[in-house]
């Protein structure tokens, strides 16, 4: 099963103090393992570190619902 998910991640700006700014990545096939999250980003899988996620939001996509 697919699970779709919006994963929100913190980044400040060490060039320029003060700017900080929340970066938001639509993933497919996401999971927590250990201390990261591993997901599929633009069709390449992606490692985000769990001390730089702010939220994790699953979305329901009507077409990966299985119909009996």
């Amino acid at each position: 099963m697919m699970t779709k998910a919006v994963i929100f991640i913190y980044t400040r700006s060490f060039n320029e103090p003060g700017v900080d700014s929340v970066d938001r990545y639509e993933v497919d096939d996401y999971r927590i393992n250990g201390s990261v999250v591993e997901a599929k980003y633009c069709g390449e899988k992606w490692i985000f570190p769990l001390t730089s996620i702010m939220g994790i939001e699953e979305l329901k996509d009507e077409k990966f619902k299985v119909l009996a």
